[in-house]
């Protein structure tokens, strides 16, 4: 019924959908130092990021990363900025969605 390679698809994509993430260690880590109303809001912040990131590959955005290397290096750095950013005042103990920058 099914062809071997695309049943071993099947189960290796469930086996990594159901799998915790980087995301799902984020909402741990902020619910058990903060409270449950962080792990909520820490949630809909990835929801809102998987939102914008379908919304814009639904545009064609990724299709115009994948061919100019300026501008794909352009939000590379930037995003290598802001995950710098988010581990200093990890590394500060202060809660990035609350200091005041």
């Amino acid at each position: 019924m099914f062809d071997s390679q695309v049943l071993a698809f099947i189960v290796v994509a469930a086996a990594l959908t159901v799998t915790p993430g980087a995301d799902t260690m984020l909402v741990l880590r902020n619910v058990l130092q903060g409270s449950q109303r962080d792990g909520i809001i820490t949630t809909f912040g990835i929801c809102a990021g998987l939102f914008v990131h379908a919304l814009l590959s639904g545009l064609g955005v990724s299709i115009i990363l994948m061919h100019s290397a300026t501008l794909f290096q352009i939000v590379e750095t930037v995003g290598a900025c802001y995950l710098i950013w988010l581990g200093w005042h990890s590394l500060r103990g202060d809660h990035p969605a609350r200091c005041q920058v």
